[in-house]
Protein backbone atom coordinates (compact mmCIF):
# COMPACT_ATOMS: atom_id res chain seq x y z
CA UNK A 1 0.00 0.00 0.00
CA UNK A 2 2.72 2.27 0.89
CA UNK A 3 4.20 1.87 -2.67
CA UNK A 4 0.88 2.52 -4.04
CA UNK A 5 1.14 6.06 -2.42
CA UNK A 6 4.32 6.90 -3.92
CA UNK A 7 3.16 5.82 -7.00
CA UNK A 8 0.50 7.51 -6.73
CA UNK A 9 2.35 10.49 -5.55
CA UNK A 10 4.83 10.13 -8.39
CA UNK A 11 2.09 10.22 -11.14
CA UNK A 12 0.19 13.46 -8.96
CA UNK A 13 3.65 15.12 -9.66
CA UNK A 14 3.98 14.19 -13.20
CA UNK A 15 1.01 15.29 -14.12
CA UNK A 16 1.55 19.05 -12.77
CA UNK A 17 4.79 19.01 -14.50
CA UNK A 18 2.92 18.19 -17.80
CA UNK A 19 -0.12 20.60 -16.81
CA UNK A 20 2.90 23.66 -15.85
CA UNK A 21 4.23 22.46 -19.13
CA UNK A 22 1.44 22.99 -21.13
CA UNK A 23 0.05 26.33 -19.27
CA UNK A 24 3.35 27.96 -20.19
CA UNK A 25 3.04 26.34 -23.94
CA UNK A 26 -0.75 28.25 -24.10
CA UNK A 27 0.60 31.22 -22.42
CA UNK A 28 3.73 31.62 -25.12
CA UNK A 29 0.85 31.20 -27.79
CA UNK A 30 -1.46 33.49 -26.70
CA UNK A 31 1.31 35.99 -26.15
CA UNK A 32 2.73 35.39 -30.06
CA UNK A 33 -0.56 35.84 -31.22
CA UNK A 34 -1.39 39.22 -29.38
CA UNK A 35 1.77 40.67 -30.55
CA UNK A 36 1.23 39.44 -34.56
CA UNK A 37 -2.34 41.08 -34.10
CA UNK A 38 -1.08 44.17 -33.01
CA UNK A 39 1.35 44.34 -35.61
CA UNK A 40 -1.55 43.28 -38.30
CA UNK A 41 -3.54 46.16 -37.09
CA UNK A 42 -0.82 48.79 -36.41
CA UNK A 43 0.08 47.90 -40.89
CA UNK A 44 -3.82 48.09 -41.15
CA UNK A 45 -3.74 51.05 -39.57
CA UNK A 46 -1.32 52.70 -41.77
CA UNK A 47 -2.86 51.41 -44.94
CA UNK A 48 -6.14 53.47 -43.83
CA UNK A 49 -4.18 56.42 -42.97
CA UNK A 50 -2.49 56.63 -46.08
CA UNK A 51 -4.63 54.76 -48.68
CA UNK A 52 -6.52 58.31 -49.08
CA UNK A 53 -3.43 60.16 -49.59
CA UNK A 54 -1.74 57.96 -52.14
CA UNK A 55 -5.35 57.80 -54.31
CA UNK A 56 -5.07 61.50 -54.27
CA UNK A 57 -1.71 61.68 -55.82
CA UNK A 58 -1.58 62.16 -59.58
CA UNK A 59 -0.94 59.78 -62.12
CA UNK A 60 2.68 58.98 -62.96
CA UNK A 61 3.38 58.13 -66.74
CA UNK A 62 3.71 54.55 -67.55
CA UNK A 63 7.52 54.64 -67.98
CA UNK A 64 8.08 55.68 -64.30
CA UNK A 65 8.25 53.36 -61.47
CA UNK A 66 5.97 54.45 -58.78
CA UNK A 67 5.99 56.73 -56.06
CA UNK A 68 8.61 55.93 -53.36
CA UNK A 69 7.88 53.27 -50.92
CA UNK A 70 9.43 51.66 -47.48
CA UNK A 71 8.61 48.63 -46.34
CA UNK A 72 9.52 46.78 -42.57
CA UNK A 73 11.15 43.36 -42.63
CA UNK A 74 8.86 40.84 -41.62
CA UNK A 75 10.93 38.28 -39.37
CA UNK A 76 11.03 41.02 -36.46
CA UNK A 77 9.33 39.49 -33.55
CA UNK A 78 9.64 43.19 -31.75
CA UNK A 79 6.12 44.56 -30.93
CA UNK A 80 7.37 48.20 -32.53
CA UNK A 81 4.67 50.26 -30.19
CA UNK A 82 5.85 49.16 -26.96
CA UNK A 83 9.85 50.55 -28.17
CA UNK A 84 8.63 54.02 -26.88
CA UNK A 85 6.72 55.23 -23.75
CA UNK A 86 3.76 57.36 -24.13
CA UNK A 87 5.42 59.98 -22.27
CA UNK A 88 8.64 60.32 -23.89
CA UNK A 89 9.59 63.86 -24.97
CA UNK A 90 12.12 62.95 -27.93
CA UNK A 91 12.80 60.09 -30.48
CA UNK A 92 16.42 59.96 -31.36
CA UNK A 93 16.71 57.96 -34.66
CA UNK A 94 19.93 57.00 -35.44
CA UNK A 95 21.10 55.76 -39.12
CA UNK A 96 23.35 52.96 -38.75
CA UNK A 97 24.30 49.90 -41.15
CA UNK A 98 23.70 46.23 -40.14
CA UNK A 99 27.50 45.48 -39.83
CA UNK A 100 28.34 48.26 -37.53
CA UNK A 101 27.21 46.02 -34.12
CA UNK A 102 30.32 47.75 -32.10
CA UNK A 103 29.00 51.16 -32.99
CA UNK A 104 25.50 50.44 -31.77
CA UNK A 105 26.84 48.98 -28.81
CA UNK A 106 29.06 51.76 -27.70
CA UNK A 107 26.33 53.88 -28.62
CA UNK A 108 24.34 52.15 -26.06
CA UNK A 109 27.18 52.85 -23.30
CA UNK A 110 27.40 56.49 -24.00
CA UNK A 111 25.38 59.11 -25.20
CA UNK A 112 22.12 56.90 -25.08
CA UNK A 113 22.71 55.57 -21.38
CA UNK A 114 19.59 55.72 -20.26
CA UNK A 115 19.57 53.73 -16.92
CA UNK A 116 22.14 56.16 -16.12
CA UNK A 117 21.23 59.52 -16.96
CA UNK A 118 17.63 61.08 -15.85
CA UNK A 119 17.54 63.23 -18.30
CA UNK A 120 17.63 60.34 -21.01
CA UNK A 121 15.15 58.53 -18.94
CA UNK A 122 11.97 60.26 -21.54
CA UNK A 123 13.97 59.86 -25.05
CA UNK A 124 13.65 56.77 -27.12
CA UNK A 125 16.27 55.66 -29.15
CA UNK A 126 16.24 53.66 -31.86
CA UNK A 127 18.71 52.06 -34.69
CA UNK A 128 17.61 52.61 -38.27
CA UNK A 129 19.09 49.77 -40.66
CA UNK A 130 19.20 47.85 -44.02
CA UNK A 131 19.39 43.81 -44.91
CA UNK A 132 23.05 42.80 -44.95
CA UNK A 133 24.15 40.21 -47.71
CA UNK A 134 25.52 38.57 -45.03
CA UNK A 135 22.77 36.02 -43.78
CA UNK A 136 24.55 35.84 -40.23
CA UNK A 137 24.43 39.52 -40.17
CA UNK A 138 20.97 39.49 -39.99
CA UNK A 139 20.64 36.29 -37.91
CA UNK A 140 22.61 38.80 -35.42
CA UNK A 141 20.75 41.82 -36.11
CA UNK A 142 17.40 39.98 -35.17
CA UNK A 143 18.94 38.52 -31.94
CA UNK A 144 20.12 42.53 -31.14
CA UNK A 145 16.52 43.44 -32.12
CA UNK A 146 15.59 40.89 -29.21
CA UNK A 147 18.03 42.10 -26.48
CA UNK A 148 18.04 46.00 -26.67
CA UNK A 149 14.37 46.22 -28.53
CA UNK A 150 16.02 49.42 -30.41
CA UNK A 151 16.50 47.94 -34.25
CA UNK A 152 14.43 49.10 -36.74
CA UNK A 153 15.13 46.86 -40.29
CA UNK A 154 13.85 48.35 -43.50
CA UNK A 155 13.38 45.62 -46.10
CA UNK A 156 15.92 47.11 -48.38
CA UNK A 157 19.97 46.46 -48.72
CA UNK A 158 22.62 48.04 -47.22
CA UNK A 159 24.30 50.62 -49.77
CA UNK A 160 24.39 54.53 -49.84
CA UNK A 161 21.71 55.53 -52.33
CA UNK A 162 19.50 53.66 -49.75
CA UNK A 163 19.62 55.54 -47.21
CA UNK A 164 17.00 57.69 -48.48
CA UNK A 165 14.91 54.97 -48.20
CA UNK A 166 15.96 55.12 -43.84
CA UNK A 167 15.56 59.14 -43.35
CA UNK A 168 12.28 58.05 -44.76
CA UNK A 169 11.63 54.92 -42.71
CA UNK A 170 12.27 56.72 -39.81
CA UNK A 171 9.34 58.94 -40.88
CA UNK A 172 7.04 56.29 -41.54
CA UNK A 173 8.01 54.18 -38.44
CA UNK A 174 7.59 57.17 -36.21
CA UNK A 175 4.36 58.14 -37.82
CA UNK A 176 2.64 54.54 -36.97
CA UNK A 177 4.55 53.57 -33.55
CA UNK A 178 5.59 56.98 -31.94
CA UNK A 179 3.29 59.75 -33.08
CA UNK A 180 2.52 60.98 -29.50
CA UNK A 181 6.19 61.84 -29.27
CA UNK A 182 6.53 65.74 -29.85
CA UNK A 183 10.30 66.05 -30.99
CA UNK A 184 12.35 63.67 -33.61
CA UNK A 185 16.11 64.11 -34.42
CA UNK A 186 17.86 62.22 -36.67
CA UNK A 187 21.51 61.72 -36.28
CA UNK A 188 24.49 58.66 -37.79
CA UNK A 189 26.42 56.24 -36.03
CA UNK A 190 29.76 57.45 -36.33
CA UNK A 191 28.79 60.72 -34.53
CA UNK A 192 28.80 62.05 -30.74
CA UNK A 193 25.77 63.41 -29.79
CA UNK A 194 25.46 65.63 -26.24
CA UNK A 195 22.28 64.10 -25.86
CA UNK A 196 22.33 65.72 -22.15
CA UNK A 197 22.06 69.22 -24.36
CA UNK A 198 19.31 67.92 -26.66
CA UNK A 199 17.67 67.16 -23.89
CA UNK A 200 17.58 70.20 -21.61
CA UNK A 201 17.05 71.64 -24.99
CA UNK A 202 13.60 69.78 -25.68
CA UNK A 203 12.39 70.50 -22.21
CA UNK A 204 13.26 74.11 -23.00
CA UNK A 205 10.95 73.84 -26.41
CA UNK A 206 8.07 72.26 -24.25
CA UNK A 207 8.26 73.90 -20.74
CA UNK A 208 9.34 77.44 -22.41
CA UNK A 209 11.78 78.04 -19.24
CA UNK A 210 14.90 76.68 -17.98
CA UNK A 211 14.17 75.60 -14.32
CA UNK A 212 15.19 72.37 -14.98
CA UNK A 213 19.03 73.09 -16.04
CA UNK A 214 21.49 74.42 -14.82
CA UNK A 215 23.71 74.02 -17.62
CA UNK A 216 21.52 76.12 -20.05
CA UNK A 217 20.77 78.61 -17.41
CA UNK A 218 24.66 79.61 -16.14
CA UNK A 219 26.29 78.71 -19.86
CA UNK A 220 26.59 82.12 -20.84
CA UNK A 221 27.72 81.30 -24.21
CA UNK A 222 24.21 79.48 -24.53
CA UNK A 223 22.02 82.62 -23.37
CA UNK A 224 22.33 83.66 -27.05
CA UNK A 225 20.80 80.62 -28.64
CA UNK A 226 18.37 80.18 -25.03
CA UNK A 227 16.70 84.05 -25.98
CA UNK A 228 16.47 82.70 -29.56
CA UNK A 229 14.94 79.72 -29.28
CA UNK A 230 12.49 81.83 -27.01
CA UNK A 231 10.86 83.45 -29.96
CA UNK A 232 10.60 79.92 -32.69
CA UNK A 233 7.58 78.36 -33.83
CA UNK A 234 7.18 75.10 -31.74
CA UNK A 235 4.49 74.06 -32.99
CA UNK A 236 6.68 73.66 -36.66
CA UNK A 237 10.27 73.81 -35.38
CA UNK A 238 12.81 72.34 -37.64
CA UNK A 239 16.65 73.30 -36.85
CA UNK A 240 19.92 72.34 -37.39
CA UNK A 241 23.31 73.07 -39.01
CA UNK A 242 22.02 75.32 -42.43
CA UNK A 243 23.45 74.56 -45.40
CA UNK A 244 23.43 76.74 -48.35
CA UNK A 245 25.07 77.67 -51.73
CA UNK A 246 26.26 74.38 -52.17
CA UNK A 247 26.95 73.11 -55.95
CA UNK A 248 25.33 69.87 -57.41
CA UNK A 249 27.93 67.30 -57.89
CA UNK A 250 27.42 64.77 -61.30
CA UNK A 251 29.91 62.57 -60.31
CA UNK A 252 31.00 60.51 -57.46
CA UNK A 253 29.33 59.36 -54.40
CA UNK A 254 27.33 62.28 -53.90
CA UNK A 255 26.34 62.97 -57.73
CA UNK A 256 22.30 64.03 -58.12
CA UNK A 257 20.88 63.10 -61.50
CA UNK A 258 19.55 66.04 -63.68
CA UNK A 259 16.04 64.55 -63.94
CA UNK A 260 16.04 64.70 -60.05
CA UNK A 261 17.73 68.15 -60.06
CA UNK A 262 18.80 70.13 -62.89
CA UNK A 263 19.52 73.35 -61.19
CA UNK A 264 23.82 74.38 -60.82
CA UNK A 265 22.88 74.30 -56.48
CA UNK A 266 21.43 72.71 -54.52
CA UNK A 267 18.47 74.06 -52.60
CA UNK A 268 19.07 75.18 -48.79
CA UNK A 269 18.79 72.20 -46.36
CA UNK A 270 20.21 71.21 -42.95
CA UNK A 271 23.60 68.89 -42.72
CA UNK A 272 22.65 65.02 -41.92
CA UNK A 273 25.21 65.35 -38.93
CA UNK A 274 21.71 66.20 -36.94
CA UNK A 275 18.91 68.26 -37.59
CA UNK A 276 15.32 68.88 -34.39
CA UNK A 277 12.31 68.95 -35.85
CA UNK A 278 8.39 68.57 -34.33
CA UNK A 279 6.19 66.34 -34.68
CA UNK A 280 3.83 68.61 -36.74
CA UNK A 281 7.06 68.77 -39.21
CA UNK A 282 7.64 65.15 -39.79
CA UNK A 283 3.79 64.29 -40.60
CA UNK A 284 4.27 66.79 -43.48
CA UNK A 285 7.12 65.17 -44.33
CA UNK A 286 5.67 61.89 -44.41
CA UNK A 287 2.92 62.54 -46.26
CA UNK A 288 4.56 64.65 -48.47
CA UNK A 289 7.02 61.35 -49.28
CA UNK A 290 3.61 58.99 -50.35
CA UNK A 291 3.34 61.10 -53.19
CA UNK A 292 7.06 61.13 -54.39
CA UNK A 293 8.01 59.65 -57.57
CA UNK A 294 10.84 57.56 -57.66
CA UNK A 295 12.73 58.91 -60.51
CA UNK A 296 12.90 62.32 -58.92
CA UNK A 297 14.07 61.00 -55.58
CA UNK A 298 17.82 62.06 -55.57
CA UNK A 299 19.95 59.54 -53.53
CA UNK A 300 21.51 61.57 -51.05
CA UNK A 301 19.64 60.94 -47.34
CA UNK A 302 20.25 64.57 -45.90
CA UNK A 303 19.63 66.67 -48.96
CA UNK A 304 16.29 64.57 -49.79
CA UNK A 305 14.86 64.56 -46.70
CA UNK A 306 15.55 68.27 -45.51
CA UNK A 307 15.96 70.18 -48.47
CA UNK A 308 13.92 68.19 -51.78
CA UNK A 309 11.15 66.62 -49.31
CA UNK A 310 10.56 69.54 -47.35
CA UNK A 311 10.10 71.70 -50.18
CA UNK A 312 7.32 69.42 -51.38
CA UNK A 313 5.93 69.85 -47.86
CA UNK A 314 6.43 73.19 -47.76
CA UNK A 315 8.66 73.41 -44.23
CA UNK A 316 12.01 74.29 -43.91
CA UNK A 317 14.84 73.31 -41.92
CA UNK A 318 16.66 76.57 -40.80
CA UNK A 319 20.05 76.81 -39.16
CA UNK A 320 20.21 77.54 -35.28
CA UNK A 321 23.07 78.56 -33.07
CA UNK A 322 23.80 75.03 -31.47
CA UNK A 323 27.22 74.02 -33.09
CA UNK A 324 28.99 70.79 -35.46
CA UNK A 325 32.33 69.79 -35.66
CA UNK A 326 33.90 67.75 -38.11
CA UNK A 327 37.09 67.51 -36.95
CA UNK A 328 40.02 65.29 -38.24
CA UNK A 329 40.69 64.24 -34.04
CA UNK A 330 39.82 64.73 -30.28
CA UNK A 331 36.11 65.39 -30.59
CA UNK A 332 37.24 65.65 -26.38
CA UNK A 333 38.95 68.78 -26.68
CA UNK A 334 36.39 70.18 -29.11
CA UNK A 335 33.56 69.30 -26.36
CA UNK A 336 35.57 70.70 -23.63
CA UNK A 337 36.32 73.88 -25.60
CA UNK A 338 32.74 74.54 -27.40
CA UNK A 339 29.76 74.79 -24.95
CA UNK A 340 27.68 75.30 -27.61
CA UNK A 341 28.45 71.93 -29.74
CA UNK A 342 26.16 69.24 -30.17
CA UNK A 343 27.44 67.19 -32.39
CA UNK A 344 30.92 66.16 -33.22
CA UNK A 345 32.00 63.29 -36.20
CA UNK A 346 34.59 60.55 -34.83
CA UNK A 347 37.75 59.04 -36.95
CA UNK A 348 34.22 56.48 -38.05
CA UNK A 349 33.33 59.13 -39.89
CA UNK A 350 36.72 59.21 -41.88
CA UNK A 351 37.34 56.05 -42.32
CA UNK A 352 39.28 54.90 -39.11
CA UNK A 353 38.35 52.28 -37.28
CA UNK A 354 38.68 54.08 -33.87
CA UNK A 355 36.46 53.96 -31.08
CA UNK A 356 37.66 55.47 -28.25
CA UNK A 357 36.67 59.36 -28.79
CA UNK A 358 33.24 58.00 -27.68
CA UNK A 359 34.04 57.36 -24.25
CA UNK A 360 37.11 60.38 -23.74
CA UNK A 361 34.39 62.92 -25.24
CA UNK A 362 31.45 61.00 -23.45
CA UNK A 363 33.19 61.81 -19.99
CA UNK A 364 33.83 65.26 -21.35
CA UNK A 365 30.34 66.40 -22.45
CA UNK A 366 28.81 64.60 -18.56
CA UNK A 367 31.94 67.02 -17.10
CA UNK A 368 30.48 69.87 -18.56
CA UNK A 369 26.76 69.04 -17.41
CA UNK A 370 27.62 68.34 -13.56
CA UNK A 371 30.40 71.54 -13.00
CA UNK A 372 26.97 73.40 -12.73
CA UNK A 373 25.19 70.63 -10.28
CA UNK A 374 28.40 70.66 -8.18
CA UNK A 375 28.67 74.59 -8.25
CA UNK A 376 24.96 74.64 -7.03
CA UNK A 377 25.63 72.01 -4.26
CA UNK A 378 28.49 74.32 -3.24
CA UNK A 379 26.14 77.58 -3.06
CA UNK A 380 23.38 75.89 -1.00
Amino acid sequence: MYRNVIHHFQLHKQRNRISVGIGIILLLSIYLTINLFEKYFNEQKLLLKTRRKISQCPPLLSSFKGYFRVDFTRNFSLNYSLICKSNDKLLIYILSTAKNFERRKIIRETWAKKNVYQQLNDICFIFIVGLSTNSSHNNDIYNEGLLSNDIIQLNIEESYKNVVYKEVGALQWSFIYASNIPYLFKTDDDLIIDTLLLSDTVTFLINNQTDHSLYLQKQISLQPFIQDMYHVDKYTLFKGHDMLTIPTLRRGKFRIHDLAWNSEYLPRYCSGFGFLYSSFIRDRLYRASLCYANEYVPLVGDVFLSGFLAGTASVRCSGWLLKNAQPESDCPIIFHNNPQLLVCSTPLHRGKQIYSDFYSAWKIIVKRHSVYSNESSRDS
